[in-house]
């Protein structure tokens, strides 16, 4: 059932809404995260600046009404939960920011962990996703007005869940924007929306550190790719 619902999580974070596990333990540091169960659901609300919380029954698939809701900042337009069900991360558009929150394990409900951070000078936030070992988070960005995109690795406190960069953004393109992590954890993949590429990187186990494979060309995709 774990592997299942790893897939559904995937998946669901194309569209800004996210699975949270609760009951999930660390094992090995080198093992994968595992959550044993998967009882509530987060979305972005760009419009209200906020994530609402939604049960989620496990058995039928079916979300409950919005029981909750916490503000996250300007724009929030993704969200990525942690394997381990106890933290949720929060991509900002407007406000170039990152909000990390930790999750209750009982009712769901989120509580910032502190202010939200800025992912750089003139940066918007464009999609946020975190690695299968839930070791490591990136968050891919573009400056404003500028053209320039990028993707930046930041390592996860086990303990807090709070977010360390690892350097600076990698180089990406125009505009970057979903991002998808491949099961393997070795490598990760951003969609450029304006100039109809994808861009494909090395993720260093011990790290966390991206390397863009692609050198100066995206491989090319669909007009206006916007999801991967």
């Amino acid at each position: 059932m774990c592997d299942a619902l790893k897939v559904a999580v995937r998946g669901l974070l194309l569209v800004s809404l996210s699975l949270a596990g609760c009951g999930g333990g660390y094992g090995d540091q080198d093992e994968p995260y595992r959550a044993t169960r998967a009882v509530f659901a987060y979305v972005a609300n760009a419009s209200s600046d906020a994530v609402s919380m939604h049960d989620l029954d496990r058995d039928a698939g079916t979300l409950g009404q919005a029981k909750a809701s916490a503000p996250s900042g300007d724009g929030p337009v993704s969200v990525a939960a942690h394997p381990s069900g106890k933290f949720l991360y929060v991509a900002n558009f407007n406000a170039g920011e990152v909000s990390e929150f930790r999750i209750d394990p009982v009712t769901g409900a989120l509580t910032p962990l502190r202010t939200p951070f800025r992912t750089g000078a003139n940066r918007k936030s464009r999609f946020v996703a975190v690695h299968p070992s839930g070791r490591f988070a990136f968050v891919s960005t573009f400056l404003d007005g500028q053209g320039a995109g990028g993707v930046t690795a930041y390592a996860v406190n086990a303990q807090s869940g709070l977010l360390t960069p690892v350097g600076d953004a990698v180089p990406a393109g125009v505009s970057p924007g979903s991002l998808a992590i491949a099961p393997s954890g070795q490598f990760a993949y951003v969609v450029d929306t304006l100039i109809d590429g994808v861009w494909t990187f090395s993720i260093d186990a011990a790290t966390g550190a991206l390397t863009n494979l692609n050198a100066s060309e995206p491989v090319p995709a669909g007009a206006f790719p916007d999801a991967i």
